[in-house]
């Protein structure tokens, strides 16, 4: 997927003429976010599971994009999805970036309550990079409204009530009407759109959808109630037929029953990947992505294909819902549905515009528009040649340096700087660099092998009058409330980094609900210190811990309010 993204991109930059540096910039995504997330499972053990959030693009407004819950999630996927998203956004011309996440596990293998654990720490891992003018999560593979609804909460606690935090969740907690149906429609009203280019209607074409789940569900209901016919269905359990039509009804009911359309009496079984071959007018792909391909793309017999998979109106549906919260109102259904299908209508327009001005087909258009659309916002806000900042002075003085860039804060220990730095040559190589203020001279400090230093989050201390690195998603509470932190802590007389566990019984009787950040210890070493975001009265707090007796205890600093730094 990662590599077809690429290619299309490099395709529409070259349509548009795009310069190489504005290309990279496009092309590069603006955050990548990678965390650990320990949970104690309902047996009392621990599990570890991995989670992403990968930001493309802001210029056009907030990044938006689902959170997917599925064994193959991996890097270079939610990359390629959150970068899809940016395009699709700039397409509809609603005022979004992209974004895209998802955490590697098989949600049908977790109990409600150890997916409501994991979606709360993962939310804890990645608070402070998500928000309602920064990065809206919404649903996705494998999550639904009442993850959103734990996301919602969880983020809450942080920043307090937020009901613009992410869209598709509950209708009582602030969710849109019609979202159930909102992505269904959504391939309604495109295939309508593209059906009215052609002098055609949904009435009387015959369809196959490949998955049936919301989307294929919902698709195919609103397809049969305009008067077309379903012809092939096919979900993960199986696939069937009727070359007279399908019982959509009648199939819709079985699903609840039995969980898939397999044994459904209406229909005849087929190999599941025929679906996408059978004798049809419009083809609807609405599961995984990926499923067309090389060796099957000749054998397609419809004469038109309707991208329903990776959510391709999400954004629509989303955008509306996003307004609806910050406005603190609802819209009714038929609002929902207006907004719905005159961001579609226009988006086909404006696509079929860009196909003409360049000679193009449908998908290059697409993404020639949307990539487009997001150069100019991104020109657009550059600053001009008058605005750059002034030449540094001539009278300062030049150091040898290293390839590295400062990625954190610096701490001084005994007349030596030290900072978390990342490589110039390698973007996946991290150390720690030091800088003797007597001598002017560098010097590096290895991390254990792979470690990464998140510059957003992550932070270097002082800890015992040496250097300490604090990864922010390498802590985790156990069952008995104890918290766990690890840190990498310089080792005496060697220039490497290496874990430590410092284990803080008592931590869920006295911080609470409260997230608190590990900031190192007090001047004397005695002590660890950690610092509370926000809590619900608006006021901050400090944890102490003394490791020799084992003493915890918690200070509030009054006077400080919501929008206190410390």
């Amino acid at each position: 997927m990662a590599i077809t993204k690429t290619r299309n991109f490099k395709l529409a930059s070259r349509l548009l003429g795009l310069d190489s540096k504005l290309e990279q910039s496009l092309l590069i995504p603006f955050r990548e976010i990678k965390v650990e997330c320990t949970i104690p499972k309902d047996d009392g053990t621990l599990a570890s599971f991995v989670g992403f959030r990968v930001q493309h693009d802001n210029a056009r407004g907030p990044m938006k994009g689902g959170i997917r819950y599925h064994p193959e999630v991996e890097p270079d996927e939610v990359n390629a999805l959150a970068q899809l998203m940016t395009w699709k956004t700039a397409v509809a011309k609603i005022p979004y970036g992209g974004a895209k996440g998802g955490i590697g596990c098989d949600p049908t293998e977790l109990s409600i309550s150890e997916l409501e654990r994991l979606t709360r720490v993962f939310t804890q891992k990645i608070h402070d990079l998500i928000g309602i003018h920064t990065d809206v999560p919404a649903p996705d593979m494998g999550t639904g409204p009442q993850t959103m609804a734990w996301i919602l909460d969880e983020y809450s606690k942080f920043h307090g009530h937020s009901p613009a935090i992410v869209t598709g969740k509950p209708i009582d907690l602030g969710g849109s009407l019609g979202r159930d149906a909102a992505t269904g429609r959504g391939v309604l009203f495109a295939t309508e759109a593209l059906l009215n280019e052609h002098g055609k209607s949904i009435a009387g074409q015959r369809f196959a959808i490949q998955g049936f789940g919301n989307v294929g569900s919902w698709t195919a209901k609103l397809i049969n109630e305009k008067g077309g016919k379903i012809v092939a269905v096919s979900d993960v359990t199986g696939a069937i037929k009727n070359k007279d039509g399908i019982n959509i009804s009648g199939l819709l009911e079985h699903t609840e029953e039995n969980i898939g359309v397999k044994g459904f009496d209406g229909a005849d079984a087929i190999d599941a990947d025929s679906v996408l071959v059978e004798d049809c007018d419009i083809l609807i792909p609405a599961a995984l992505g990926g499923v067309i391909h090389r060796e099957n793309a000749n054998e397609i017999k419809a004469k038109f294909i309707i991208e329903g998979a990776n959510h391709p109106t999400d954004p629509e549906a989303d955008e509306t819902k996003w307004v609806q919260n910050i406005q603190g109102f609802m819209w009714d259904e038929e609002k929902v549905n207006k907004e719905l299908k005159s961001y579609m209508t226009r988006g086909f327009k404006d696509l079929k515009e860009m196909c003409k001005t360049h000679s193009c087909d449908l998908r290059m258009g697409a993404f020639s528009l949307g990539v487009n659309r997001v150069a100019q916002a991104t020109t657009g806000r550059r600053p001009s040649a008058s605005s750059a900042p002034a030449p540094w002075p001539k009278s300062w003085r030049s150091l040898d340096a290293l390839s590295y860039t400062p990625v954190t804060h610096s701490v001084c220990i005994n007349g030596v700087l030290h900072f978390g730095a990342q490589s110039f040559v390698d973007p996946n190589k991290y150390k720690v660099v030091t800088f003797n203020l007597g001598s002017e001279r560098f010097g590096l400090i290895d991390l254990p092998d792979e470690l990464q230093i998140n510059p957003v989050v992550d932070r270097l201390v002082k800890y015992r009058g040496t250097a300490c690195l604090v990864k922010y998603d390498n802590c985790f509470d156990l069952p008995n409330g104890k918290r766990v932190h690890r840190l990498f802590v310089k080792e005496e007389n060697e220039d490497k980094l290496s874990p430590i566990l410092v284990q803080i019984p008592g931590w869920r009787n006295v911080a609470g609900n409260l997230a608190f950040d590990f900031t190192g210890t007090t001047e004397e070493d005695e002590e660890l210190v950690a610092v509370s975001s926000v809590g619900i009265d608006g006021y901050h707090y400090v944890i102490y811990f003394n490791s020799e007796t084992e003493l915890l205890r918690k200070i509030k600093i009054d006077g400080g309010s919501s929008g206190a730094t410390l």
